[in-house]
């Protein structure tokens, strides 16, 4: 459609197109707006789609998951098989990047991941253990709270475990958020730890309450004594204590594994920075036209 398509009546104050009749002066803004837009997508659109989907070249941006590093050390073993099928053998200035001493460092890496793994599975029991511990106390808490509500000799004690049965009832905990993948520098507990922490001190509570209760143990059902619920209590503080360590040693097994991967320290390269110094090697030794080149060229690092 071109602007001599478009004639203007001053009489109507509207245009008139040949083949789509009269349109008000705001239809021709509109069209003049979204041609300016397709110009400035059509000009800008590779960038748009470069941060939408992550294809720059700064990497920093790539998700580190379980299974991102289960792939890349995949095409780590990918490139290593390569290597093995060369003829003459790959024989790299760096003597660190030689087929046997890489195959070894895709070994390290394999273990990295196994020891990453073990960890979260056992910061996972632990955090699952923690959380049926909680729902058992919040359960017991409402027999408790029943048991006192049934003897009218013990009205004036009611109160105040009431007052600490339903805030212990009724406080819900946040969803467990995955480990950092650096050890935190301060000591500041993580919400969910601090948030069972709490749960122990309200349960604290109640048992001063029920402390104040004469003879509530007597006749009692062995799970709601004072007794037994202190144990829960002890169990509870306990279970805090090591979930937050398997924390730490997750945290503290992810970042030498995030190194291994990622550094880019000459002393101490990682897996990217091996290998695309690998197919520069295989570059130099081959040829860029060379089928060993090609082999290797394609391979994601």
């Amino acid at each position: 459609m071109s602007d001599d398509e478009w004639l203007y009546h001053p009489s109507s104050d509207r245009y008139w197109h040949s083949k789509l009749g009269f349109a008000d002066p705001c239809f021709r803004g509109f069209k003049t707006l979204f041609q300016s837009l397709v110009t400035f997508f059509s000009t800008n659109g590779p960038v748009f789609q470069n941060l939408r989907f992550g294809k720059e070249k700064n990497h920093s941006i790539m998700a580190n998951t379980e299974s991102s590093f289960f792939d890349r050390l995949q095409r780590g073993q990918q490139l290593k098989a390569a290597l093995t099928t060369f003829n003459p053998a790959f024989a790299p200035a760096d003597d660190r990047l030689g087929t046997a001493e890489f195959s070894d460092f895709l070994d390290e890496i394999e273990a990295l991941n196994t020891g990453v793994a073990d960890m979260e599975m056992a910061w996972k029991d632990g955090v699952a253990s923690r959380q049926e511990l909680a729902k058992d106390i919040r359960e017991r808490t409402l027999r408790v709270l029943a048991r006192v509500k049934s003897n009218v000799a013990w009205t004036r004690q009611l109160p105040p475990v009431k007052a600490a049965a339903d805030a212990l009832r009724g406080y819900r905990t946040p969803a467990p958020k995955p480990p950092p993948d650096q050890p935190p520098a301060g000591r500041r507990a993580p919400a969910t730890d601090q948030s069972y922490a709490d749960i122990k001190g309200l349960l604290d509570k109640l048992l001063a309450a029920l402390n104040r209760v004469p003879n509530y143990d007597t006749g009692a059902p062995a799970d709601i004594t004072i007794a037994t619920l202190n144990s829960l209590a002890t169990l509870l503080d306990a279970q805090n204590r090591m979930v937050a360590g398997q924390e730490q040693a997750v945290a503290a097994a992810r970042a030498p594994r995030l190194a291994a991967y990622e550094s880019e320290d000459a002393a101490a390269p990682g897996l990217r920075a091996r290998m695309k110094a690998i197919k520069e090697s295989v570059k130099s030794q081959y040829g860029s036209a060379s089928p060993e080149y090609a082999q290797v060229k394609g391979i994601k690092v």
